[in-house]
């Protein structure tokens, strides 16, 4: 792996004082154009990559340009072992959407014409090339999912089984438990029924001191009570 990577920088630094790196120079984002002009992807001057045992050179593209965004929010929200294994399905699964965010192709160098500082000029071959890779990784994707749909099959009569063998222990413990239940509902009734009639004697007497409160207040405040008849006293007394 060292010995690889020592490779790797040694070519790239050798082609770098050359002047003649297939990218061209700088780290910036690029466009991977066809030479009548066809934009077919992106990448960026350093992803170079060199085979160590048959020494053949490529380059990565993606054809979508937020790809780099992408692969930082999902580093970023790798924490652990869980979060990588969803980030790779999430990965598995873009690359199959129409805008590929996710898709990283190796091209051989060989397709490179020309590179300046925004454009690098392929062969028309990079096209196919493109179009090649995606023809497998649909391929790859069907074939998982014929997997998947076969594993479903063998396991629907292996959970039909289980489901058949444990019905009668589930109904025999249902069986066990109705004595309990009913038992426990026979215990609390009488509980239940004392606190009835003593919700309904609280409600009936607020409801009496309620309506006694009201003959009170219906006389008018203020009103003076009726004058007392005077005595009359007799006449020669």
């Amino acid at each position: 792996m060292l010995r690889l990577a020592a490779l790797i920088a040694w070519s790239q630094w050798m082609f770098w004082n050359a002047g003649t790196l297939p990218l061209g120079k700088g780290n910036r984002l690029k466009r991977i154009v066809t030479e009548d002009g066809a934009l077919v992807a992106f990448t960026r001057p350093h992803r170079l990559w060199i085979d160590g045992p048959t020494g053949q050179l490529t380059f990565e593209v993606t054809p979508n340009r937020y790809h780099d965004a992408w692969r930082i929010a999902l580093g970023v929200l790798q924490f652990g072992p869980v979060d990588w294994l969803l980030g790779k399905l999430l990965d598995w699964g873009l690359e199959l959407l129409p805008g590929h965010l996710s898709v990283r192709i190796r091209l051989p160098a060989s397709l490179i014409r020309s590179a300046d500082r925004d454009i690098v000029i392929v062969s028309g071959e990079t096209a196919e090339w493109i179009e090649e890779h995606f023809r497998q990784l649909e391929a790859g994707a069907r074939a998982r999912l014929e997997q998947v749909k076969e594993g479903v099959a063998r396991a629907g009569p292996v959970v039909q089984a289980g489901v058949e063998k444990a019905r009668p222990v589930v109904k025999a413990g249902v069986e066990r438990a109705k004595p309990v239940v009913q038992a426990g509902m026979d215990k609390a009734w009488p509980v239940l029924e004392k606190a009835l009639d003593s919700g309904a004697a609280l409600a009936r007497r607020s409801a009496e001191a309620v309506m006694a409160a009201g003959r009170k207040g219906a006389a008018v405040p203020g009103e003076a009570p009726p004058a007392r008849e005077e005595e009359r006293i007799p006449p020669g007394e």
